[in-house]
């Protein structure tokens, strides 16, 4: 499967004047997802940092769902070491120290596989061999800024072929440390939302605050009654039945009657007047 490739050149001659109106060219090709990762290889022939060269792609990426409606986005993954495009599922971006094939006059390339319509697969070359290349908004003499470069070849990758309107984005040239690609113009917004169709930003919904609690007070115990001691009845004495006055003796039909409760003991004792050993 050949990869099909898009470039972008420098201006090189002064073009006439173009039409205004919607000009932008769809590939017939597109992502069947709604982001796109892509990996980064920094190494590069200009001494620009690691941080420096992701930076300018992340926010070359960046523009087309941050200035658009589109459905989709680009995201960064992480690091790679990849030096050569390949069909391997992992779309990857890197320098190369070397001409560009198309001639010396090609700033970057992008290349992208697809199948049925769909794009599996996409690369993307910047040509260090030919060009310098800077980070930021500043400090260009001659060269090209990473991020204005980024957000053409990024198009490409998505799917859209060149812009016949000058100024637009896609458009197939660009002058040297100019800055305004990295703005998406009309026609460049038109054609990234005809590819993927708009949803727009949806606003974070306000989360619902978590109610807290009223705490219910607890109750002081009540001390437990300490119950009154059950009073011991008194126990009753016999009644004794005395002899009658003047008399030295007790008829045994007397009867000896008392009450006891809580199981006392009483002993009787006849025949005696004194309390017999026990």
């Amino acid at each position: 499967m050949s990869p099909k490739s898009f470039r972008l050149a420098i201006v090189g001659v002064v073009l006439g004047a173009l039409s205004s109106a919607a000009a932008y060219s769809l590939a017939n090709a597109k992502w069947n997802a709604t982001t796109v990762n892509f990996y980064v290889n920094p190494d590069n022939a200009d001494g620009l940092a690691t941080s420096s060269v992701v930076d300018s792609l992340i926010a070359g990426a960046d523009a087309w769902s941050a200035q658009s409606k589109a459905n989709i986005k680009l995201q960064y993954a992480g690091i790679t070491n990849a030096t050569a495009i390949a069909n391997n599922s992992k779309n990857e971006i890197f320098f190369r120290n070397t001409v560009a094939d198309s001639g010396a006059s090609t700033i970057a390339t992008t290349y992208w596989w697809s199948r049925n319509g769909q794009i599996i697969d996409s690369d993307m070359i910047f040509w260090d061999g030919s060009f310098r290349f800077h980070s930021g908004s500043s400090g260009c003499s001659s060269g090209f800024y990473i991020e204005d470069i980024a957000v053409h070849e990024f198009g490409h990758m998505l799917g859209l072929g060149h812009s016949s309107v000058s100024g637009a984005t896609m458009y197939p040239s660009v002058s040297k440390c100019n800055t305004s690609p990295r703005s998406l113009a009309s026609d460049d917004i038109a054609g990234i939302e005809a590819a993927y169709g708009t949803g727009g930003s949806q606003p974070t919904p306000t989360p619902v605050p978590t109610p807290v609690p009223t705490p219910v007070p607890t109750p002081t115990p009540l001390p437990t009654p300490t119950p009154a001691p059950t009073p011991v009845p008194s126990l009753p004495q016999p009644v004794l039945q005395s002899p009658s006055n003047g008399a030295t003796g007790m008829s045994r039909g007397t009867d000896l009657n008392w009450t006891t409760i809580s199981g006392a003991t009483y002993d009787v004792y006849f025949g005696t007047s004194s309390t017999p050993p026990l």
